[in-house]
């Protein structure tokens, strides 16, 4: 029997997405994101627990995904590696320049974000990972993601390689040689990998992580520094820009050129699918469930609460079962304006699958496209992460109408008041024949 619990946290105007898959006594654990705009406490509250659990059954979490750097998804990375160790970390790749692009638009935020930001990659070593991969911004001519790795029925797995974890992604040698001019002292970590999304990271054989991460426009980021160049503001070295983002008083002198030109650093943002490796498997039933806390409400999160589930009253549901087999889809904050297509062809085959999906960039307007929701499946269950009262107004107001619209769809809203639990049980795997 196979199990896999997750997690969409309430953690607020963020994301903790957390889950551990189970395999005859084994276990794999992996969160995506750790971030919020919320109170901390909130996303503290439920690292501690998680951790609690982990260090109970496990030495350490297997997997963190990080999908972009601003900080409601990376708030929680120091409390989250205080608490537990960590073995694998995949991250985008994101250069200084988009470093520094980041450190304008994530503005006062503490000291410790602005040191992350400075850089990330001397940071996750310092914390004492095992490996950590770094997925370049791959090429417009894009192979589609790679098909389950069991593609022979009568294959015979020794029992000791059950429950492995093999790191089946592409080297992206065009990576290399671009953080070789840009960051290379990055290339002297020998626990550093640097990977295309083409490929999966298998909980052998039985469970696979798939990435996206998409190519940055070059030609918006070279604007803006022409733009910084022309207010006599030249960075002429890598080095350089990691002193700008760790100083405020040099933040504050471009944020003048910032204003003017706004790069939508969120397309750097990985997107993650996840699921059984072969899906001859049969699924028992999937259980999905909120489960409401006592987070207090002021009037004005009360009244928008009610004005957001009243729009959606036919969608929002409070709990779900299936006997029908479930993959997960999960956003970071990417636009799907600029990306659906590439999504579309990277991910094809999954596609076709019974999805839980996490909507992109807490259901933001700028970011939302109905054409995914028209092109998947119409079973599948959409879930949204968003504060109940933000500063962004997510999710959107077309979010909101368009999901309105189609009331077959479900919908389930994490946020400070509400998480969503996600319980699978798969049986009977007749293919797989494990040797003593």
């Amino acid at each position: 029997m196979i199990r896999c619990l997750s997690k969409f946290s309430s953690v607020g105007q963020g994301l903790f997405y957390k889950g551990v898959v189970q395999i005859y006594g084994r276990e794999f654990s992996f969160v995506y994101d750790c971030g919020t705009d919320s109170p901390q406490i909130l996303l503290k509250s439920e690292i501690t627990r998680f951790c609690d659990y982990l260090k109970y059954n496990s030495a350490c979490l297997d997997l963190l995904v990080i999908s972009h750097y601003d900080r409601d998804h990376v708030s929680g990375l120091e409390f989250l590696f205080d608490n537990i160790n960590v073995d694998t970390v995949v991250i985008p790749y994101v250069s200084p320049k988009e470093r520094l692009i980041l450190g304008l638009k994530n503005r006062e935020k503490p000291l410790s974000y602005y040191k992350f930001l400075s850089d990330p990659v001397k940071y996750f070593i310092s914390k004492g990972v095992r490996q950590l991969i770094i997925l370049g911004q791959n090429p417009p001519e894009d192979k589609t993601s790679t098909d389950d790795l069991l593609t022979n029925p009568d294959e015979k797995l020794d029992s000791e390689s059950v429950g492995k974890v093999i790191i089946d992604l592409e080297d992206d040698h065009r990576l290399i040689n671009r953080i070789r001019n840009e960051e290379p002292d990055i290339l002297g970590f020998n626990n550093v990998l640097f990977k295309q999304h083409n490929g999966c990271i298998n909980f052998y054989p039985f469970w696979e992580f798939k990435f996206f991460n998409n190519k940055v426009e070059e030609k918006k980021i070279a604007k803006f520094f022409n733009a910084l160049k022309s207010e006599g503001i030249d960075f002429t070295c890598y080095n350089q820009l990691k002193k700008y983002i760790s100083k405020g008083r040099y933040r504050r002198v471009i944020k003048k050129s910032y204003k003017k030109i706004f790069p939508d650093i969120n397309d750097t943002s990985i997107v993650m699918h996840h699921g059984p490796s072969n899906q001859t498997n049969f699924l028992l039933y999937t259980d999905i469930f909120t489960e409401n806390n006592k987070y207090p409400m002021d009037k004005k999160m009360s009244l928008r609460n009610k004005s957001i589930v009243s729009s959606l009253s036919t969608s929002l549901i409070n709990s779900y079962s299936t006997g029908y087999h479930e993959n997960f889809l999960i956003f970071g904050d990417i636009n799907l304006n600029k990306n659906l297509e590439a999504i579309k062809k990277h991910f094809r085959l999954d596609l076709q699958k019974r999805l839980i999906i996490l909507v992109p960039h807490h259901g933001s307007s700028e970011s939302w496209n109905l054409e995914l929701l028209k092109s998947l499946r119409p079973t599948s269950i959409w879930i949204v992460s968003a504060g109940i009262v933000n500063k962004y107004k997510h999710p959107g107001v077309k979010f909101i109408n368009d999901f309105a619209r189609y009331i077959y769809k479900s919908l389930l809203w994490s946020n400070e008041t509400n998480a969503i639990y996600i319980k699978q049980l798969f049986f009977k795997l007749p293919i797989w024949k494990i040797t003593k």
